[in-house]
């Protein structure tokens, strides 16, 4: 009798019937939520880093910068400048000659600097411009 009562409990019409049903159990159509989320209709602000020549040290390669990048930034190096473009962009001290280190700062073109530290700079895009979505209860 133990073992047909278990089997009734386990069964779809048992649970269905619950209020409180078993959590691993498929909820029914009428039960499931539908969730929106609202992307803004302008594109996120990016953050532009240009370096000069004159600050980058010899033979810095675009493949190392790329490399420490997020990967929806660009990473540009024409005309000796370097030019980094994105959400969030980040310049390491061993690119920068030690005498500019101090005004890497001063590189950010666009957005702010977020983060300095001895070995890197982290500059974000601007966000005060960006309103959030209004929320639907």
């Amino acid at each position: 009798m133990g073992a047909d009562a278990a089997k009734q409990e386990d069964s779809p019409e048992h649970v269905e019937g619950q209020e409180n049903p078993h959590p691993c159990s498929i909820p029914s159509p009428a039960v499931i939520a539908v969730y929106s989320l609202g992307v803004p209709d302008q594109a996120r602000k990016r953050a532009e880093v240009v370096i000069p020549q004159a600050w980058l040290l010899p033979n810095l390669g675009i493949d190392a910068v790329r490399a420490l990048q997020p990967g929806d930034t660009t990473a540009e190096l024409e005309k000796g400048e370097l030019r980094i473009n994105g959400v969030e962009v980040l310049v390491a001290r061993n690119w920068v000659r030690d005498e500019f280190w101090a005004r890497i700062q001063d590189a950010v073109k666009t957005g702010f600097p977020a983060e300095k530290t001895y070995t890197f700079l982290r500059a974000h895009a601007e966000r005060r411009g960006i309103s959030r979505p209004p929320q639907q209860s």
